[in-house]
């Protein structure tokens, strides 16, 4: 269910990303590329209007080819109110992205966590009655994570939809260190399998995490999402 926010007020809830350098997390619809950014300006050229993204590293490459893209756009207000809105991309210019003004915003129920890209050498150890297992961490967010088995693992069809899962220890290397996220209980929400003979990919739930567990994984997110800007914009945020 969700409430749709047109004209003025619309235009006032986006302007608010840019003052409030809030973060924006969007997805290229139809590929595999999500990425978290933020908008750096409001323009206005030829009678419309458009807003601009930053524009991440590899997102070039991603459209080529493409004579239209989409993109779904999800933020949150500063009262944790999830929002989100499709709109055509327009062009690239340096290190912007073009975006043409949505029409309308979407806001919606609280909802699931964002999702970020996990730091380079993340990784999950479960133990199953068919051994224990180190898995590679595509994505992480509050409630949940989307995991890969490796490519040297034989059998990639490890777990099945509503497995439960528990005692798990996931390790996220940042700012040289390995932070430890220990996970009482989880659950397996979704198997995603890849073209041509790529690993398997598993959503899971975090169903329970271990003491104070809550916490760290929140502050880390963050901490993570605010390194990851820092380096590419360069901003004091």
């Amino acid at each position: 269910m969700s409430i749709l926010i047109q004209g003025k007020e619309a235009l006032t809830l986006i302007q608010s990303l840019k003052a409030d350098k809030a973060f924006i997390h969007m997805t290229l619809l139809g590929a595999d590329f999500i990425w978290t950014t933020i908008l750096v300006d409001i323009k206005k050229k030829g009678g419309k209007k458009f807003i601009l993204l930053d524009c991440p590293n590899a997102f070039e490459e991603s459209i080529s080819g493409l004579d239209q893209w989409q993109l779904l756009i999800e933020f949150h207000d500063k009262n944790k109110i999830p929002y989100e809105f499709k709109a055509l991309g327009e062009k690239i210019s340096g290190k912007e992205i073009w975006l043409r003004l949505p029409k309308e915003i979407s806001r919606l129920q609280r909802r699931k966590n964002f999702r970020l890209d996990s730091p380079l050498g993340s990784f999950l150890i479960l133990n199953l009655d068919t051994g224990q297992y180190r898995l590679d961490v595509y994505n992480i967010s509050e409630g949940g994570s989307l995991i890969t088995v490796a490519q040297d693992i034989e059998d990639t069809s490890i777990f099945s939809i509503g497995q439960k899962l528990t005692d798990l220890i996931m390790e996220i290397p940042f700012k040289s260190q390995h932070w430890k996220i220990f996970i009482k209980e989880a659950k397996v929400r979704r198997i995603e399998k890849q073209k041509g003979d790529g690993p398997c990919r598993y959503g899971i739930e975090f169903v329970k995490l271990g003491p104070g567990m809550k916490a760290v994984l929140k502050k880390l997110i963050y901490d993570v999402q605010r390194q990851m800007l820092k380096r590419r914009v360069g901003m004091d945020i």
